[in-house]
């Protein structure tokens, strides 16, 4: 069962036929690319959890995946269908960044500082507690970017507020310190307990913006040995201690160059730019095969998540100087040292 069935998934749709599934198909977009393409295909909104349990129920549904930050629902019908995944509290923690903080200083993992802050008065006296020069404001239950944006001053700190007050369902926020570095998506998968890496992907963004809209994406990484492992084992850690059965894993870090900071974690892959197309070409990592032929078959052929450096990969966005999130952003171009260039439209 695929959630969320927009051009990018299409190559997952193609690689779970070639398995033996039979596809589920779903999007609230009745024009979605992939309800052309499922065995089964429902127009229905990812929110909509007793919907897609009982869709998944008729069909008995051996996997449930989205590429989306949706996990909650991924781990409700999990739950009732007795299939292996992981905890929903992590789903929550997914969603909601607050839950996601708690979760990891729980387990002791490196992290900015930052304040959660409900009105102006607490995010301005929260500002000044961070120094007061360099902060970044977001809301916590919006991703890919959406509801997150630099401060400067006092007066962008304003801006933003009321900008993310208008975007965000809630009504906390998170003000957390500005560290300059480099950004970084980590890929992992853990089955039956074992964690197993899955690639990493180096990311910039479009310069002299307040907002963090990607620009490119690069693999393999330009990390050394050591670090790449700290990534690594910061995301074991953290997937030993959610207690994740089966699960695909997918971390964001920031990296100063004396230490990694967890931003985001979540179980599924990172965008399908990089599982699908940047990692298998570059680092020789079939891991949405290896994830799909176990939850068919029962057995990992770990031949699919050995790490061999064939070729570079790079992903360009299609940006302007007034995008502020990654949804504004409509075709990304793949480009690979050795092989054919991919164009990716999103809509």
């Amino acid at each position: 069962m695929l959630i969320g069935v927009s051009r990018p998934s299409l190559p997952i749709i193609d690689m779970a036929r070639a398995i033996g599934f039979e596809v589920v198909a779903t999007d609230i977009n009745p024009a979605a690319a992939g309800l052309q393409c499922g065995d089964h295909n429902y127009t229905v909104s990812a929110r909509d959890v007793q919907s897609l349990t009982r869709i998944a129920l008729r069909h008995d549904v051996a996997c449930v995946y989205s590429g989306t930050d949706i996990n909650f629902t991924v781990g409700v019908i999990n739950k009732a269908l007795h299939l292996p995944g992981f905890p929903l509290v992590l789903g929550l923690a997914s969603e909601y960044k607050t839950i996601f903080r708690q979760l990891a200083a729980q387990a002791h993992l490196p992290l900015t500082r930052a304040h959660v802050v409900r009105t102006k008065e607490e995010a301005a006296r929260a500002y000044s507690e961070l120094g007061g020069r360099h902060a970044v404001l977001k809301a916590i239950d919006l991703s890919s970017s959406l509801g997150i944006r630099k401060i400067d001053s006092p007066q962008d700190l304003d801006a933003a507020f009321e900008e993310c007050q208008g975007l965000s369902n809630e009504n906390e926020y998170i003000l957390e310190e500005f560290v300059d570095g480099t950004c970084h998506d980590v890929n992992g998968l853990v089955i039956a307990g074992r964690f197993y890496r899955c690639g990493i992907v180096d990311r910039s963004f479009v310069r002299d913006s307040q907002y963090f809209v990607q620009k490119e994406a690069t693999c393999p990484t330009a990390l050394d040995e050591h670090t790449q492992y700290q990534l690594y084992d910061t995301m074991a850690t953290f997937s030993d201690f959610l207690g994740i059965e089966t699960s695909p894993v997918k971390a964001d870090f920031l990296y100063d160059g004396r230490q990694p900071y967890l931003l985001e974690f979540a179980p599924r892959f990172h965008g399908e730019m990089g599982f699908l197309h940047m990692i298998p070409g570059a680092l020789g990592i079939g891991a949405m095969e290896a994830y799909l032929q176990y939850r068919y078959c029962g057995e990992l052929d770990p031949h699919l998540l050995v790490q061999s450096i064939v070729d570079t990969a790079v992903c360009s966005a299609e940006t302007t100087s007034n995008l502020k999130s990654n949804y504004d952003v409509a075709k990304y171009t793949i480009s690979f040292g050795r092989r054919q260039d991919i164009e990716v439209s999103i809509r």
